[in-house]
């Protein structure tokens, strides 16, 4: 089973995606800031991040992940009022924009899922799929 950690502070969209990923094999880990993210990220090394881009250390926090060799491929989720910025100014592997559909997360994540880990190998693919 895939982990994925979701660092959102706002409990209606965590709910949301917890509601999206989980029945579909997943398991969701939700946190609310980055240094709850770091620790669950260290005692539960995650396949995927998605990170709230409203939080104020969010950018540190992508990149953190992104700095991480082999490790888990990100999402910034980024509220549509933001704007449109490339996946790689976020140091993000995709961008998800709020609000989203439950078949557009889902999308995205299962994409990632299936080009496996960032150094490179294969990877399950939900069951969804």
């Amino acid at each position: 089973m895939s982990m994925i950690l979701v660092v959102e502070p706002d409990p209606a969209f965590a709910e949301r995606i917890t509601t999206a990923l989980e029945p579909h094999g997943l398991s969701i880990s939700v946190v609310g800031d980055r240094g709850a993210a770091l620790e669950g990220a260290a005692a539960r090394p995650p396949r995927l991040v998605l990170v709230d881009s409203g939080l104020p250390e969010a950018e540190e926090l992508l990149a953190a992940f992104a700095a991480r060799g082999g490790g888990p491929g990100a999402i910034a989720l980024v509220p549509a009022w933001a704007g449109s910025r490339a996946a790689a100014d976020y140091q993000a592997d995709a961008i998800v924009t709020k609000p989203f559909s439950d078949d557009d997360l889902r999308a995205t994540v299962t994409r990632l899922l299936e080009q496996g880990p960032a150094t490179g190998g294969t990877a399950s693919p939900p069951a969804w799929m």
